[in-house]
């Protein structure tokens, strides 16, 4: 784990990466992998992520036990039933990347699970603590980090997307957290949608989205509203 996590690093400073959460399903860590390579494809297409100091790289894959996830950007986060919790260690990286600004998408991939209860994310987590979760609103950032999207599409719709509440007092803050079942790898890779159809192109959307929100937050929401406060002080006059 050492010197895996050593060479990890090492790559880390030397790029930007879509990052999933290795299962013990090579399926699921196959169908991770292809939609996050797709999904980087549309990013340097359509973004200017590939122009930042940075370049986006390519896909890279997390033993959560044993790697480094604190120089992890966007992580997403398979979850199904097959997985086994994680130790006291992990659960303490997993922790401190969501205390110091990290992000994580969480997909729950068992069918039939609903997202006012999952269990088997408590099983996996342990005593992790994601912090108050609430239905994500129409107003949310990452609905409108790039495109202006009524959800965040994938290769169902089942429900609307948990995250953590990003209000403190009167402030916002970002996010950590989304936890969906909506399959979002394989919406991303077309498996499940369709290449080139409508629902794959509103899944691309969501997904761009998702990580455009991973790397600047609320970012967007500050610079909308900053152009209302111009506008109303244009309006009325300073005050």
């Amino acid at each position: 784990c050492i010197a895996q996590t050593q060479d990890q690093t090492l790559k880390q400073i030397d790029g930007v990466y879509l990052s999933y959460i290795r299962s013990s399903s090579e399926r699921v860590n196959h169908a991770s992998k292809q939609g996050l390579l797709e999904l980087s494809k549309r990013l340097i297409k359509r973004t200017s992520l590939e122009k930042t100091k940075q370049d986006l790289k390519e896909v890279e894959e997390l033993d959560i036990e044993c790697d480094d996830i604190s120089l992890s950007h966007f992580i997403l986060w398979p979850v199904s039933n097959t997985d086994q919790p994680l130790s006291e260690r992990a659960q303490k990286k997993v922790q401190n990347h969501l205390e110091n600004g990290g992000f994580i998408i969480f997909d729950i991939l068992d069918i039939g699970t609903t997202l006012d209860d999952i269990p088997v994310l408590d099983q996996l987590l342990g005593d992790v603590n994601l912090g108050g979760l609430t239905t994500m609103p129409q107003d949310h950032t990452a609905l409108n980090s790039f495109y202006h999207l009524k959800n965040l599409s994938g290769s169902y719709s089942i429900e609307t997307p948990l995250v953590q509440s990003h209000s403190v007092g009167k402030r916002r803050r970002p996010s950590s957290v989304i936890i969906g079942n909506s399959n979002w790898a394989q919406a991303w890779s077309g498996v499940t949608l369709g290449r080139g159809t409508d629902q794959h192109e509103e899944a691309l959307r969501a997904g761009i989205n998702i990580v455009l929100y991973a790397f600047t937050g609320e970012y967007k929401h500050d610079q909308f509203q900053i152009q209302n406060t111009l506008k109303n002080i244009k309006k009325d006059g300073p005050k």
